[in-house]
């Protein structure tokens, strides 16, 4: 120890503290409102996609505070039908495994039309293997949950993504 006090203070154990360095504060920076709008989910409009009938009820009620529009499909095809009549929608949050096509082609399909490729998808499954993840972002999902899931999960992860594709 008493090397290491050699070379670091020259020798001396009892070293006076060094004078003050002052150093400014880092300017604060707080853009103006007009830098950036950041749309809010209550602007946005949401297309849930689930083939539980029950779901699809609580999900359009839980939704319904947050975005300012919630529609609901029974499965993939009955999805696409859907955003052909609403072109607006900004987001989509589907379950993988539906009758008729599936999360997996539905998503395949949304992202890979010119038309609708921007439009923010969230996958959801009960599978939670990372094979059934990679699976999802392969076919370009921007997220995906597990079932079970919390509501506000769900919500934070639907505003992060709206801000992000605006």
């Amino acid at each position: 120890m008493n090397s290491f006090f050699g070379k670091l203070f020259g020798g001396k154990k009892d070293v006076a503290p060094q004078s003050q360095i002052e150093v400014a504060a880092a300017p604060s920076f707080e853009p103006s409102a007009d830098l950036r709008k950041v749309p809010s989910l209550k602007e946005a409009v949401v297309l849930f996609v689930d083939d539980d009938p029950d779901l699809r009820i609580y999900i359009r009620e839980e939704l319904s505070e947050y975005f300012m529009t919630v529609l609901v499909a029974r499965d993939g095809t009955d999805a696409l039908d859907m955003l052909k009549a609403n072109p607006a929608v900004d987001m989509i949050i589907s379950d993988v495994m539906m009758p008729e096509m599936d999360g997996l082609t539905f998503c395949r399909t949304v992202k890979r039309n010119p038309e609708t490729h921007s439009i923010a998808f969230i996958l959801l499954t009960a599978r939670a293997d990372k094979k059934s993840e990679a699976a999802g972002y392969n076919d370009h999902a921007d997220a995906f949950i597990s079932k079970p899931f919390d509501i506000d999960d769900l919500i934070a992860k639907a505003e992060s993504l709206i801000v992000a594709t605006q």
